[in-house]
């Protein structure tokens, strides 16, 4: 029923994206606001924000309906943190970026709500060593359509494992002192979805790569 609702929606604002930020652009461009030589810059940053808006609609949605609106939060904290400096999967399109992460956050309530309390520590554990891997072999994965500058990809590879370093601290001081099994299974998923896309982000681009 949920995935349903949502993939419905996905599919109907998607088709209104560039028709409303043409109609958005021109709105602006008539009231003087925008310079009409700047048109394809707006029309895509209004494209981007209308997307952003439905994706939190429906990520907010899902979470209240599941319950779990304050653990899908961290979860997406830990996935933004990671994939905020290392880069990963790119989709060809707003309908699979939204679907694939609807996917992700879906599966992520899934997990949370069947695993057993008593196995929560470990896999954060696990989750978190795996996550800390993948980011010290793989980042970053730049988008093939705007690959990284020298400095920039210096710059990104060590933003991200110091990210990495911190939430594998966290991990390890929640197993020893803190506790707040939660939130670090909640943050262990995220940053372990993140890391993840970091392969399929390296298997996007080799396939992309002339021969």
């Amino acid at each position: 029923m949920i995935i349903h609702l949502e993939i419905v929606l996905l599919q109907g604002s998607v088709f209104l994206y560039k028709e409303i930020a043409l109609s958005a652009t021109n709105h602006f461009i008539n009231k003087g606001v925008i310079d009409e030589s700047k048109r394809v810059v707006y029309q895509y940053g209004f494209e981007v924000l209308f997307s952003t808006l439905v994706y939190s609609f429906i990520f907010v949605a899902t979470a209240l309906i599941s319950e779990t609106l304050i653990k899908s939060v961290v979860f997406w904290l830990g996935f933004f943190i990671i994939r905020k400096t290392s880069g990963g999967y790119h989709c060809n399109t707003y309908f699979s970026c939204h679907l694939l992460f609807l996917v992700n956050h879906l599966l992520f309530i899934v997990v949370i709500k069947t695993i057993p309390y008593s196995f929560i520590s470990t896999l954060s554990i696990i989750l978190f060593v795996l996550s800390f891997v993948f980011i010290l072999i793989f980042a970053p994965v730049d988008n093939y359509n705007k690959p990284f500058i020298k400095t920039e990809r210096k710059r990104f590879r060590k933003m991200s494992i110091v990210y990495a370093i911190v939430l594998l601290i966290f991990c390890v001081t929640n197993s020893i002192v803190l506790h707040l099994d939660t939130i670090a299974i909640c943050l262990s998923i995220g940053s372990f979805s993140a890391a993840v896309s970091l392969i399929a982000g390296k298997i996007q681009i080799h396939r992309k790569e002339p021969s």
